[in-house]
């Protein structure tokens, strides 16, 4: 600040509120007819986020069937797939892609018009960042959160899942060094092929939990776990630069590592990525010699050598231990469980609330006190709606009916305004008195 020649201590900040951004959310039991009618009833390129791979392609397969252009995207997806399928939506060949929240990092498509959460965020800040991928073009567009009932517990399950019983994550540890063989004492900074599908079958282990007690033990500082499909090669520098300079090594060898110490910073002290394929070019090598000699850099305790991997392994960071050993620090588990555990509480207020804004409630948990409402989400425009008497509810709607003659109910509650489920009360009224027909979604006029 003091460099800077600022007379007083500054804050610049910028709110989060978006003025062209409308949040929804629309309650249903069975959340397809609701994905399908909130697509039918809008226009323009959307994304539709699911937490579930293989959801992504049934989502997907029900949307084509109901004539909705649209395709799926996930972590798992090789690279050419990926980047066809991102390249097909962002010109717009096609309307919807349904994804994990692998999709849309780094791309920067201005006319998403409507994004869609299928399932519950598990985070405000995840959510606001999703949802903020819509109307980028300053242009009006809506984020949609579809709720179930059931989806209250589905949180709390989350919960309970990502920070297992203490006990259970022990287990999770004595269990993986019997599968993979690594004796107690034994097994420092060796790498195991880890199946874990196999691994959880024959112990009869839910794997949300068993996957979750890998990742506390991987914080812990006990192992290092990883379930991606593809991982790139990692190297860290294990002796400092005079017992490197006191190795004896072959010359190829030699000239790998000190390509390796000219090109990486932070070796000494962490893992960093590293390409052999650009190895091989610079040191005009084959691939397989430079392989071969970060191998050998390995054996000699030079370094510790990540390959590239397309299976998921765990990595022993620490000698195994016996389970009565194995602690979990306040940092890794008690503390990290109560930050998730209050995300939880603000997502489920967000979501199950009918009388607060949304996005007010938004703006306070990134500390926006005193936000104002931003009149645009459904809980506003519900209020517009209770606000106004029953008779002029009525007139708009069977002013529209006798325009159009029929329409669908969807239609109508968009035009209308107000939460779908006042307006369709209104409908309904109408149509137990006569003064218009109700057939499935449509309306009609009476006469």
């Amino acid at each position: 600040m003091a460099r800077l020649e600022f007379r007083g201590r500054n804050v610049f900040s910028m709110s989060f509120a978006r003025d062209n951004l409308s949040y929804i959310v629309r309650y249903a039991e069975v959340k397809e007819q609701k994905l399908l009618q909130i697509l039918q009833n809008t226009s323009g390129c959307s994304i539709v986020y699911t937490r579930s791979r293989r959801r992504t392609r049934e989502i997907a397969d029900l949307l084509r069937a109901a004539g909705i252009s649209a395709d799926f995207y996930h972590a798992g997806l090789d690279p050419d797939q990926k980047s066809e399928r991102q390249t097909r939506w962002k010109n717009n060949e096609v309307r919807v892609m349904v994804a994990t929240n692998a999709f849309g990092m780094g791309i920067d498509k201005p006319d998403v018009r409507l994004v869609v959460h299928y399932d519950i965020p598990p985070s405000i800040e995840e959510y606001y960042q999703e949802a903020g991928r819509a109307g980028r073009d300053g242009r009006p567009a809506f984020a949609v959160v579809i709720a179930a009932r059931t989806d209250k517990g589905l949180l709390t399950r989350r919960l309970a899942e990502a920070f297992p019983p203490k006990d259970y994550i022990r287990r999770v540890y004595e269990l993986a060094g019997n599968f993979l063989n690594v004796a107690v004492g034994s097994g420092f900074e060796k790498l195991y092929a880890f199946d874990f599908a196999k691994f959880c079958m024959l112990f009869n282990l839910r794997e949300a939990p068993t996957r979750s007690a890998l990742t506390l033990l991987t914080r812990a500082g006990y192992i290092e776990y990883s379930d991606e499909t593809e991982t790139r090669s990692r190297v860290m520098v294990t002796l400092d630069k005079q017992e490197l300079y006191d190795l004896r090594l072959d010359a190829v060898s030699d000239r790998v590592l000190q390509m390796l110490l000219r090109t990486y910073t932070g070796l000494f002290s962490d893992f960093q990525y590293i390409s052999e394929p650009m190895l091989s070019r610079t040191l005009m090598l084959d691939q397989q010699q430079v392989y071969e000699a970060l191998l050998t850099l390995a054996r000699e305790r030079a370094i510790v050598y990540v390959p590239r991997r397309s299976t998921p392994y765990i990595l022993y960071t620490t000698s195994r231990e016996l389970p009565r050993y194995v602690e979990l620090p306040l940092a890794v588990y008690e503390h990290q469980r109560a930050r998730m555990e209050a995300r939880i509480e603000a997502v489920k207020r967000y979501v199950f609330s009918r009388t607060d804004c949304r996005q007010a409630m938004m703006l306070e948990y990134f500390g926006q006190k005193e936000a104002e409402d931003c009149g645009r989400c459904d809980v506003c425009r519900s209020r517009a709606v209770s606000a106004r008497p029953v008779s002029e509810i009525e007139a708009k709607i069977l002013e529209m009916v006798g325009v159009q003659r029929s329409m669908p109910a969807s239609v109508i509650c968009r035009w209308t305004g107000g939460d779908s489920d006042e307006v369709m009360a209104v409908i309904r009224s109408l149509a137990d008195r006569g003064r218009l027909r109700l057939s499935g979604v449509m309306v009609s006029a009476a006469d």
